[in-house]
């Protein structure tokens, strides 16, 4: 029965004597040791260093070729067959050469498999990396049209303007180059952290409205329309106010082409890859058979004459040339900011397949193999590339145990370039365009998480409705960067409104609890327990200390309570006429702390006579006759006084006053007529006196930042001026060196710091038996004049 019980008994220990005995000592390598560590060789250690540069050397080493190989050339030629037409579709999608799409799935895809640790990434063309790249190559498309003062249409007609075709394709390299860069420094300075600036609100909100942009982007193609090419800020408002301005234009086998198409796509995605999906391995390429229909159709038949066709593919494999970086400076931001979300949606992707498969990913290593991808991939006329989600998902079904499956790819879609002038140039643009829009489907359904998000978090919609709005409305670039600042701004919301709460120990159990949500529980008397669950640093330090004196006690209430009660008994007193003016002066003197009081300390005297009002202190004693008192009682308030070179004195005023003067009496309201604040009644203030330690909980408190000590030690000494103690529990090493750094444990002691909640609470027990007693016979409350 014994181990059905929790039952921990050993003597409390303060944090102090905790380290002392247990912690290690933090010895720092001298400068030669580091360098000598550091540029030590081994074996070992350079094939450590080599293989997390190169993971693929890792992979070939332990490379079962008998159990892995014909599952992954397998894999390689399957999704080989699904990047076939999103290669196709999404260089359509970032306003280039189809060709740009197909080099795109070779030489990134082989040097991931190089420099990449997940085994189920698909580097490639992918949706949203292509539309955010389109919508700069429109934009700087928009200038350059204004400098040539070109007034061709350029939407079909760049399709044949190798001029233009030229320029678009060489602002797509270079933000593949700049993306590259920012990614390898990523990479190489471990700064990854920033993306994770991009929580699942924001990414689901980017995603989706970037998917609204690819349908209405494709809508002219759809629709058999040409219409001017519109970048830049408002850019869906203008497609579709120009949409419906050509809407009589509209061709009809063109739309027809494209309903078909998005009909027999929808029919196999949903109907038969969900019917048949227990039966086959991997779902069927619905996108491929499309293609190729279309393909077949569109030579066979006259549909080629009567809508656009991708027309005469290269099928060459060009030379490796350095971009033209000229004007590139217009869109630096815009290539950091679409780094950014690359690495967040990389990083999302690889985490989910390497959960569902067990194994680990580097992530500083995956932004080098990225950058890596991206930048020596621009001269090798290669479009900014990405995780694809649909096709990581087959690589995923097919289980693929090395990142080798990529070499396959790649040499997979080699074959396709080299014969792709045979195959694709009677394909109906049309086609890429609804294989695209239907493409979106899951990600226009993400947005109905937004009723998910108003319903559970509000500070996740406000994320997602400002990230929405303004990818949708201005630019993918603004709704990055608003994005951005309003997950910034619903952190710092967050840490204000950061909750602080008291604790209480359940009576049966003695577990401590927030004594608001519990039944049953019953504080500790003498002591209050505070707990603040939020980093404690500049922008909370204030609502900290507001939270821990609303649910413990107030100091500065209690010594606001105080003054004014010796101001009031100085008051009555002299109206009942039996206080000589000059003691009144001395007394006024020893609440308001006028610098013209004798600083010298005498010796306290003692006066016998009962019938007088004594005032006991540290500088000379006064003697004051009064009639009439009986049964004294006496109140001693002592308090900090601070001269002109800011070194406090302590002084105490005791003044003897008779229990049965009816006129000194206190009615309690509600409202302070003075000021208006809160009225501390009799009775408040003597449940406040009852406290002689307050504890507060750090074992939910990861950081603190020099504000947040600096804070400790103005409440530690708050606390002190009203004779309560603070105590600190749970405190990390790192809060435990910050304090230390600020100068904060001069004013907060070691024995008021303790490994654990209960020790804490233990020690405050005992020394709070002394001090009870000591209060029952006078009370003693010091007041900081500078407060």
């Amino acid at each position: 029965m014994e181990d059905n019980f929790v039952h921990i008994e050993r003597e409390p220990v303060t944090q102090e004597s905790f380290d002392k005995l247990y912690r290690k000592s933090e010895g720092k390598l001298h400068l030669n040791d580091k360098l000598k560590d550091k540029f030590n060789c081994s074996t070992d250690k350079l094939w450590r260093r080599i293989s997390s540069v190169f993971p693929i050397v890792a992979a070939l080493r332990y490379y079962n070729f008998r159990e892995k190989f014909v599952n992954d050339i397998l894999a390689g030629i399957t999704v080989g067959l699904f990047q076939i037409p999103h290669a196709l579709a999404f260089a359509l999608l970032a306003s280039v050469n189809v060709e740009n799409g197909l080099y795109t799935s070779i030489w990134p895809v082989m040097l991931y498999a190089i420099f990449g640790t997940s085994m189920h990434a698909s580097i490639g063309t992918s949706a949203v990396v292509c539309m955010f790249t389109r919508s700069i190559v429109d934009r700087e498309v928009e200038k350059y049209e204004g400098t040539v003062s070109s007034n061709s249409s350029l939407s079909s007609g760049l399709l044949n303007n190798s001029e233009f075709m030229n320029y678009k394709e060489n602002v797509a390299l270079n933000i593949g180059f700049l993306c590259g860069i920012s990614l390898l420094m990523f990479g190489i300075l471990k700064t990854t952290f920033i993306a994770h600036l991009l929580s699942e609100p924001f990414l689901k909100a980017f995603t989706s409205a970037a998917a609204v942009h690819i349908i209405i982007s494709q809508l002219p193609l759809v629709l058999g329309i040409n219409i001017k090419t519109h970048g830049g800020v408002f850019k869906i408002v203008n497609i579709c106010r120009a949409i419906i301005n050509n809407l009589t234009y509209i061709k009809g086998l063109t739309l027809l082409t494209a309903v078909v198409t998005i009909i027999v796509l929808l029919l196999f995605k949903e109907f038969v890859n969900e019917k048949f999906k227990s039966r086959f391995r991997i779902p069927i390429p619905a996108e491929l058979l499309v293609v190729i229909l279309a393909v077949t159709i569109s030579a066979t038949t006259v549909l080629h004459r009567e809508v656009t066709i991708i027309g005469h593919i290269s099928g060459m494999i060009p030379q490796p040339a350095i971009p033209n970086l000229s004007g590139c400076q217009t869109y630096l931001l815009d290539s950091f900011v679409l780094a950014i979300f690359m690495y967040a949606n990389n990083a999302t992707m690889s985490r989910i397949f390497a959960k569902k498969h067990n194994y680990m990913v580097n992530y500083n290593q995956e932004s080098f193999a990225h950058g890596i991808c991206n930048f020596v991939g621009s001269f090798f006329h290669c479009i900014p590339v990405s995780i694809s989600p649909r096709r990581s998902m087959v690589l995923s079904l097919m289980n693929t145990k090395t990142t080798l499956t990529g070499i396959y790819i790649g040499l997979f879609m080699l074959v396709i370039t080299v014969i792709s002038r045979f195959v694709f140039q009677y394909l109906p643009i049309v086609t890429l365009s609804a294989i695209m829009m239907v493409a979106m489907q899951g990600l226009l359904l993400q947005i109905f998480d937004v009723i998910k998000y108003l319903r559970t978090n509000k500070f996740e919609f406000f994320i997602w409705l400002c990230t929405f709005s303004a990818t949708l409305l201005l630019d993918f670039t603004f709704g990055m960067l608003i994005g951005i600042g309003a997950s910034l701004i619903a952190v710092v919301v967050q840490t204000q409104l950061a909750d602080g709460f008291k604790l209480d120990r359940m009576i049966e159990s003695k577990i401590m609890v927030e004594h608001k949500k519990y039944q049953g529980t019953a504080g500790i008397s003498g002591i209050k327990i505070f707990r603040f669950q939020s980093n404690l640093y500049y922008a909370n330090a204030e609502i900290f200390r507001n939270k821990l004196y609303h649910q413990t006690v107030n100091p500065r209430k209690l010594l606001k309570y105080i003054k004014k009660q010796v101001k009031k008994m100085q008051k009555q007193l002299k109206e009942a006429g039996g206080l000589q003016k000059n003691t009144t002066e001395t007394i006024k003197n020893g609440i308001s702390g006028d610098e013209n009081i004798n600083k010298t300390s005498l010796p306290k005297k003692e006066v016998s006579n009962q019938n007088s009002i004594t005032v006991t202190s540290d500088i000379p004693a006064i003697s004051v006759a009064y009639g009439n008192v009986k049964n004294r009682s006496i109140s001693t308030v002592s308090r900090n006084m601070y001269d002109q070179d800011g070194i406090s004195r302590q002084e105490s005023v005791a003044v003897s006053l008779s229990s049965n003067i009816s006129n000194l009496t206190f009615e309690p309201e509600m409202t302070d007529p003075d000021d208006g604040q809160e009225y501390i009644t009799d009775r408040k203030y003597e449940s406040m006196r009852k406290v002689h330690h307050v504890i507060v909980d750090f074992s939910t408190v990861n950081y603190i930042d020099l504000t947040g000590a600096k804070m400790l030690g103005q409440i530690s000494s708050e606390y002190g001026n009203v004779n309560i103690k603070l105590f600190l529990a749970s405190c990390s090493p790192d809060i435990q060196k910050t304090m230390r750094h600020a100068g904060v444990l001069d004013t907060i002691p070691a024995d008021c710091m303790f490994i654990d909640l209960y020790d804490a609470i233990a020690i405050a027990k005992q020394a709070g038996l002394t001090s009870i007693c000591q209060q029952n016979a006078d009370v003693v409350v010091s007041v900081d004049e500078k407060f």
